[in-house]
């Protein structure tokens, strides 16, 4: 009790209110165009932790070869099986198709591609299963891999590849 008087009277708490206000203020708050006050009064580092947290791998995915300019498609993996009649295979469904993204080479060729849905491994983890002999260095394929885990993987072989 008495360390905490003296720090009152010589001012060290309200310095340390100072400074932590002034701090608050001087970071640039990541503004939304719409949206609730919380999120537009939060940190732009926040906010891209809090989207990308309730994305699922294969959005992540489609984000990352944006950003890396792939060029890809990204979809349903069998839009024709997207029919209201039968529930099981509408998106969420027990045998949902799923989505598939193709990358392709700066000519147009179909280079590798992700899936997730019914039938491929990690579809009940959300996980994406990759195919393609420029991602993998064979021709087989390989589940279970987020989405960073794929662009990695892929950056690594075509790293290899350019040397």
């Amino acid at each position: 009790m008495l360390l905490l008087d003296y720090w009152l009277h010589s001012g060290v708490i309200v310095r340390l209110a100072v400074c932590f206000i002034f701090s608050i203020k001087s970071q640039r708050p990541w503004r939304l165009t719409k949206g609730n006050a919380e999120m537009r009064n939060m940190s732009k580092k926040t906010w891209k932790l809090r989207v990308w947290s309730h994305m699922t791998e294969m959005q992540k995915l489609d984000i990352l070869l944006k950003h890396a300019k792939v060029p890809h498609t990204y979809g349903r993996r069998w839009p024709e099986m997207d029919r209201p009649d039968c529930q099981e295979y509408l998106p969420g469904g027990r045998h949902d198709g799923g989505e598939q993204i193709i990358a392709y080479d700066a000519a147009g060729n179909r280079i590798w591609d992700g899936i997730w849905g019914w039938g491929s491994y990690g579809f009940e983890q959300g996980l994406i299963e990759v195919m393609g002999t420029k991602a993998l260095g064979h021709d087989d394929v390989v589940g279970w891999l987020t989405a960073r885990q794929v662009t990695k993987m892929w950056r690594c072989r075509n790293a290899a590849q350019n040397r």
